[in-house]
């Protein structure tokens, strides 16, 4: 699904003014004798010193909520969007680094390194294939399908807002998946089809293996303005799988209703439509306690 705003923007930054020509030093032979006037002069060229001279102009690519797109960069390298992700590069080319400012993004790097900047840590590759989620608040997830790709520190501040506390180096082979956290790093070995079912978004797939259905709501909310919402707690700990298109969630309501017997009620929002999951009225006295919230699993 082809749903993708591309615009450019510029952002500016400061730099020192060059020294005064023919004109500025006429003034200056000029004023000599007047010491009110060289306060007035300083006080201009003080001002002039710190004038935004040039800019460094950014093409932006984000995609809406359910939408999907490719993106062919002028170095050969290839870049896939997921769903509502915002994604920058330089204008200039060639483009060296690109910038993922929220969402996933799937990488195709050839034999020209792409470096790709996420919150805090840097991604290189080359000749390597991997996605890149971005989280919030520091969480950051990279799977690498071909190659390997290395996990580093942003070195600048002005790229990384700030350069983050944490020793992030880690290298990332094929087959393998980087889970970076504010505290740590954690590295997991997937079987084939984990990787796969990882990188199902790309074909506009979801498969869940055993997946808590308050977890599995949260996916199909990445891919849906319509949002579902499980009101009870033991409901949301039950278990389902499948594999669906992340954009029928029609078809994963009815699913979770005949399969764990739930039901479904619609409510409207300001900002949209609601679905509701609650147990029906033949569960609702069950006492059993919601499952405790765990860190997910690598899988």
């Amino acid at each position: 699904m082809m749903r993708l705003h591309e615009r450019t923007s510029s952002e500016p930054h400061t730099r020192a003014a060059g020294t005064p020509g023919c004109a500025l030093k006429r003034v200056m032979r000029t004023i000599v004798g007047h010491p009110q006037w060289c306060l007035c002069l300083l006080l201009a060229w003080g001002a002039l010193a710190i004038e935004p001279r040039h800019t460094t102009a950014w093409k932006i690519y984000e995609t809406v909520i359910g939408g999907s797109a490719y993106i062919g960069l002028n170095n050969g390298n290839t870049v896939q969007l997921n769903t509502n992700t915002k994604l920058r590069t330089p204008v200039v080319a060639p483009i060296r680094t690109v910038t993922v400012d929220r969402g996933e993004a799937f990488f195709h790097v050839g034999s020209r390194t792409l470096r790709v900047l996420v919150q805090h840590i840097a991604i290189g590759g080359t000749n390597a294939s991997f996605s890149v989620r971005d989280y919030g608040n520091g969480n950051v997830d990279v799977v690498s399908l071909d190659g390997s790709v290395h996990i580093y520190p942003m070195r600048s501040t002005h790229e990384s807002g700030g350069l983050s506390a944490q020793p992030v180096d880690q290298i990332v082979s094929a087959g393998q998946f980087a889970r970076v956290r504010p505290d740590k790093v954690s590295l997991y070995k997937l079987e084939s089809s984990s990787i796969q079912r990882k990188l199902m978004w790309r074909s506009g797939m979801l498969e869940l293996v055993n997946v808590k259905l308050e977890d599995a709501a949260a996916e199909f909310n990445r891919y849906n303005v319509t949002r579902l919402t499980v009101d009870d707690p033991v409901l949301a700990c039950r278990r389902i799988g499948g594999r669906f298109s992340v954009s029928d969630l029609a078809g994963f309501v009815a699913t979770v209703s005949r399969i764990l017997e739930a039901r479904a009620q619609t409510s409207q929002t300001s900002s949209g439509a609601v679905i509701h999951l609650k147990r029906t009225a033949g569960q609702a006295t069950e006492t059993v306690p919601p499952c405790a919230r765990k860190i997910p699993s690598a899988d």
